[in-house]
């Protein structure tokens, strides 16, 4: 798994991505003849974008393919698609026996009982719940490198979206003068 390194790059990925998912989704809906209410069309750029920022990383990670899963199971002519994540059934059952091995080797130490340990778990487990995938992540170094490259995805994704709303604007604004 590797973080998005160039931050341009991956917006512009998602951008499009997320383009065509709405492009996909706005034909559904005008194909069905419905009359979006505003509850409807936030829940569609909500699913559009997660979509596309998932497909943005093409699988690489556990995130990536739980958000991908997550939403492929729902029987929308948009989940239809969307391609698969690349990744291989080798490279998964390899992810899973490197997990069984690490939990096998866990050692907790002397810090590992008492007051502490217990809030990080805790911690922990939400953490778990916060990130798409978490619950599937065996050791708590995979779940921070996952849960990092998630919140820069997500920066990412909010940033595209707030320059998206800024040229929305400006044309808005150029529109009404003439």
């Amino acid at each position: 798994m590797r973080p998005p390194t160039n931050s341009t790059t991956f917006k512009r990925e998602f951008l499009k991505k997320w383009l065509l998912a709405l492009q996909l989704c706005n034909n559904h809906h005008n194909n069905n003849n419905n009359n979006n209410g505003v509850v409807e069309r936030k829940n569609t750029i909500k699913l559009s974008a997660e979509i596309a920022m998932a497909a943005a990383r093409n699988g690489a990670t556990c995130w990536s393919r739980a958000l991908i899963a997550k939403h492929s199971s729902s029987s929308s002519s948009l989940h239809n698609q969307t391609p698969p994540p690349r990744h291989s059934k080798k490279r998964v059952l390899r992810c899973k026996r490197i997990i069984r091995r690490s939990r096998r080797c866990i050692h907790h130490g002397p810090a590992a009982h008492g007051p502490a340990a217990a809030v990080m778990r805790r911690k922990t487990a939400v953490l778990r719940k916060l990130v798409p995938g978490g619950e599937l992540m065996g050791d708590e170094a995979s779940l921070i490198r996952e849960t990092l490259d998630y919140v820069t995805s997500l920066r990412a994704q909010v940033d595209v979206m707030r320059r998206l709303a800024r040229a929305s604007d400006r044309a808005a604004m150029c529109n009404a003068m003439k």
